[in-house]
């Protein structure tokens, strides 16, 4: 965009718009995204959606299996009894 001389305000403007919206505000530091970019943000916000969508299925599977015993229990003698006794 330096020293670029443009036929018309419209094709500058453009360009610069351009410029601000796809490079320049996808690079700086935002102060309020604790000073890193937003591309950086971005790819850490979804990192952390991941990393918790994957503890949530393993605590789904681990609930699950859980479920499996829901039926017995430990009675005072430390026997296993079924409910259906």
């Amino acid at each position: 965009m330096h020293h670029l001389i443009y036929e018309t305000r419209a094709q500058a403007r453009t360009d610069i718009f351009f410029y601000i919206e796809a490079f320049y505000n996808r690079q700086r530091r935002h102060s309020t995204l604790g000073y890193v970019s937003p591309a950086a943000y971005e790819a850490a916000y979804y990192q952390r959606q991941h990393q918790l969508q994957r503890i949530q299925s393993s605590t789904a599977h681990f609930e699950m299996d859980e479920d499996i015993f829901a039926t017995d229990y430990i009675i005072p003698e430390g026997r296993w009894q079924s409910r259906t006794t």
